[in-house]
């Protein structure tokens, strides 16, 4: 079973032993235990490992946790070569951009990767992360004198690689068409009865509010919630998970299309709507 913890001293023999493996140290720049020591005392930079039932198969470094400016870096992802294949380094990756978001407060997430390490440069592609051509960083001389490019690397929070305008807002009620009648007079537009237990207004330059019926009555439930219009409802559920937000079972789909309940951290209900 995988699971993750914060790394500590006793950790640094293994890690340091993870990273030396020829697949890893190849594409990284300063490795050693000077290195991994002065990361365990900074209180800017974090170590997180990935187990393997308790046994420590990778790691990763949070850096620039202290920058006023919440650029958080993830400065170095290592899973060993005897553990890929399992999806490790994903999840790693993930669990360090949920780090950054929602326990450090980043508005920003960034990484170098040298040139040429494709397998983790798709990664990253993959995960949410856009090449940044004009970012100023300087190539990495490599013990041989050769000098290789690296690659800057930005983290698209949110939802904003997949859309995200806002398309409507959902009221539940007892009857909608009466509603949407109210709120056309206060908003304008016209009220639409699309079928009984369903109507909506389309406010001029506004987004569209909309009524459905429910059995319940008002008690504790909020019922006001926000439809998000997004392009890939399970990859954009992925991106909301990392700054806080919590699925609520699987993707509904039904005559209209395809909808994901989550919520917000602070329990709200909103919907990743599919186009």
């Amino acid at each position: 079973m995988r699971s993750f913890r914060l790394g500590k001293e006793t950790d640094l023999d293994t890690i340091i032993t993870l990273e030396a493996e020829p697949d890893a140290a190849r594409w990284l720049c300063d490795i050693g235990r000077t290195w991994h020591d002065l990361v365990l005392v900074d209180p800017a930079q974090e170590h997180v490992v990935v187990l393997e039932d308790d046994r420590v198969v990778g790691f990763g470094v949070l850096a620039g946790l202290a920058r006023e400016d919440k650029a958080v870096e993830v400065r170095r992802i290592v899973v060993g070569t005897a553990h890929t294949g399992h999806g490790h380094g994903r999840a790693l990756l993930r669990e360090l951009l949920t780090r950054a978001y929602t326990v450090h407060g980043a508005r920003r997430v960034w990484l170098d990767v040298k040139a040429g390490n494709d397998r983790a440069h798709r990664l990253y592609l993959a995960e949410g992360f856009v090449d940044e051509p004009d970012a100023d960083s300087a190539p990495f001389v490599e013990a041989d004198g050769t000098v290789t490019p690296l690659i800057v690397m930005g983290h698209a929070a949110g939802l904003a690689r997949f859309g995200r305008d806002l398309q409507e807002v959902v009221v539940d009620c007892a009857a909608p068409y009466r509603l949407a009648v109210f709120w056309a007079r206060v908003l304008g537009g016209d009220a639409v009865e699309r079928d009984a237990a369903w109507a909506y207004v389309d406010p001029p330059g506004k987004p569209r509010v909309a009524f459905q019926r429910v059995p319940e009555g008002k008690s504790g439930k909020n019922r006001l919630h926000l439809d998000v219009q997004v392009t890939d409802i399970p990859a954009a559920t992925r991106a909301v998970e990392l700054l806080g937000a919590v699925s609520l079972g699987g993707i509904v789909k039904d005559d209209q299309g395809a909808f994901q309940v989550l919520r917000d951290p602070e329990g709200n209900e909103f919907c990743l709507v599919g186009d």
